[in-house]
């Protein structure tokens, strides 16, 4: 069982596989208890993708690979430390600049997270210029997940009756897909 790790052993594992490297995606993320250090293996697992990205980015020719590694890396740090309740340390992770044309889609992929780990954080400010950017993209997406996170994270910067309406919105939208993970944690947060 990888507990809290297991979102970083599948998104880094999914990103080797994504770079041609399959055979090599467990060498990319060292097992997730070793020496009972999970967060140093999750650390140590942010430069090996980089090396990754670098190194597959030679064989492109093309940035593509490396950018949705640096994201897949970051997004997984910061629901690393999400799951630790460590809401401050996600929110420092997920704010991580990484240079990119501001119009790439990727930007927008770790919002939810960023907007929990802002409002957990007592800094619900920081997150509001990409949430609003999320949203206006989800509603162009009109894919039912999405549409269900940006009612959560509607729900997670209001309060009140407000925030009960989103809440309940988004669960009625997670009813509508098979994303039991993000039902869970639209519940936990309600």
């Amino acid at each position: 069982h990888l507990g809290p790790l297991g979102g970083l052993v599948s998104i880094l594992a999914g990103a080797s596989c994504r770079a041609g490297r399959a055979p090599r995606a467990r060498r990319y993320v060292p097992p997730a208890r070793q020496n009972g250090r999970p967060r140093r293996e999750a650390r140590t697992a942010v430069p090996q993708a980089q090396a990754l990205a670098a190194e597959r980015q030679l064989q492109l020719g093309a940035g593509r690979s490396t950018l949705m590694l640096a994201y897949g890396a970051r997004w997984a740090l910061g629901r690393l430390e999400l799951g630790l309740g460590r809401p401050a340390e996600a929110l420092v992770c997920l704010q991580t600049p990484i240079e990119v044309d501001n119009q790439h889609p990727a930007r927008l992929a770790d919002t939810a997270d960023l907007v929990e780990s802002a409002v957990r954080s007592g800094q619900a400010d920081a997150c509001r210029t990409q949430f609003a950017a999320y949203a206006a993209w989800s509603e162009l997406a009109g894919r039912p997940s999405e549409s269900a996170l940006v009612s959560r994270c509607r729900g997670l910067l209001s309060d009140g009756r407000d925030a009960v309406e989103h809440y309940e919105a988004a669960l009625k939208l997670h009813a509508a897909t098979d994303g039991l993970f993000q039902r869970a944690r639209t519940q936990l947060l309600y």
